[in-house]
């Protein structure tokens, strides 16, 4: 008992110090470390105390107003309390967590945008898609992959080269505005379209305004705060416990179909089974044990597939800054992307369907990490 005692308290307090690190990251002058610093806004075109030269990536976690001005050749990872102003090139994606979030006319982001935002406004150019969710969406510039936006006001006067699909109640387009292919909208009442702004279909379905669609972003960060910490806690106590979930990422896009297949199958079938337990009525207590193994895999099954691609994104991350810890890493790429998760949850129908195939994937290799390999049986 002593034993396990001692080992659940060393569990927490290594996963305390690599949180806590998170906040002094600084990998061979690469990476901007994450900041707590006073009430003056962070502007990194003045400090190079702040922002070393030729950065690669760019890290902050804040209350402080975040102006970015200096060329970024990486991805941009920004949680703050006050506003973000990108008046630069990013040559990677940029994931932003803030109440106002302002993409400057000089600025562009090569790759992808997520925002969780009270207010977004794009006047500058975004190079593949942009994944919003805000009170306020201004689009000015330029999207040249699609849009999927969720809102309660969008405001559209710039360009969208592919599709758009946005939910809001409140949706203007002006004769400025301009999408190349699809539009498919979802508002409280039809909206006026001006002629020869939309190149493709234009597909339309009424939002129920009798359901509560505000959103609190303030929730939103606990929440996304909350999934993080769940998944660090399961990746630590997979690592400390040598788990096959760890040591198979490698192999995490090759046995894809595969993982697919077993998740599919355990979702399905092991309902199936508990209930012919029950029937069989002399089985109760296995149908119970089997029930409540199967809702423990439906939870953490997410997780799993997180720390899969968070191992795979870490490795990745090595090759630049070969001085960083590799646990650090992966909790970096585990915060990162739970952000990313929780962003996409929140797009009508394909946050239901980035859910789903999550949970289907997480339970696929749950079950193939237990069915024993070719060499496992032969040794």
């Amino acid at each position: 008992m002593k034993n396990i005692f001692k080992k659940l308290i060393f569990i927490f307090i290594l996963l305390t110090i690599s949180i806590a690190s998170i906040s002094f990251a600084n990998y061979d002058n690469e990476v901007v470390p994450i900041s707590m610093d006073g009430d003056m806004p962070v502007d990194i075109t003045s400090s190079q105390d702040v922002v070393p030269p030729n950065q690669k990536n760019y890290f902050y976690v804040g209350t402080d107003d975040v102006y970015l001005s200096i060329p970024v050749e990486g991805d941009v990872f920004i949680v703050s309390g006050g506003t973000v102003n990108i008046d630069t090139t990013v040559t990677g994606n940029a994931f932003i967590c803030s109440p106002s979030v302002i993409i400057s006319e000089n600025a562009t982001v090569n790759a992808s945008m997520f925002t969780v935002t009270n207010s977004l406004n794009i006047v500058g150019s975004i190079g593949v898609n942009v994944y919003n969710v805000s009170d306020d969406f201004t689009l000015g510039g330029i999207i040249k992959n699609d849009l999927f936006n969720t809102s309660n006001k969008a405001t559209l006067n710039g360009s969208i080269y592919d599709s758009a699909n946005i939910s809001s109640e409140n949706i203007t387009i002006s004769e400025d505005a301009n999408i190349e292919k699809n539009l498919n909208y979802s508002s409280k009442e039809v909206i006026n379209i001006p002629d020869n702004i939309v190149k493709g279909e234009i597909k339309y379905s009424l939002i129920d305004t009798k359901q509560d669609n505000s959103f609190d972003l303030n929730d939103f960060i606990f929440s996304v705060i909350s999934f993080m910490i769940f998944v660090i806690v399961i990746f630590m106590i997979s690592k400390w416990l040598n788990c096959e979930v760890i040591n198979n990422y490698p192999d995490f896009a090759q046995n894809l179909p595969k993982s697919l297949l077993y998740g599919l199958l355990g979702l399905i079938i092991t309902p199936i089974v508990c209930i012919l337990l029950l029937i069989l009525g002399v089985t109760i207590n296995l149908s119970l044990v089997l029930m409540a193994i199967y809702f423990i895999l439906l939870f953490i099954s997410s997780s799993i597939v997180i720390i899969a691609l968070a191992k795979l994104m870490s490795d990745k991350l090595h090759t630049k800054f070969e001085k960083a810890n590799d646990t650090l890493l992966s909790i970096l790429s585990i915060a990162v992307l739970s952000l990313v998760y929780k962003i996409l949850q929140l797009i009508p129908t394909f946050g239901i369907i980035v859910t789903f195939a999550f949970v289907i994937v997480g339970i696929g290799i749950l079950i193939k990490s237990i069915i024993p390999t070719k060499e496992q049986k032969n040794s």
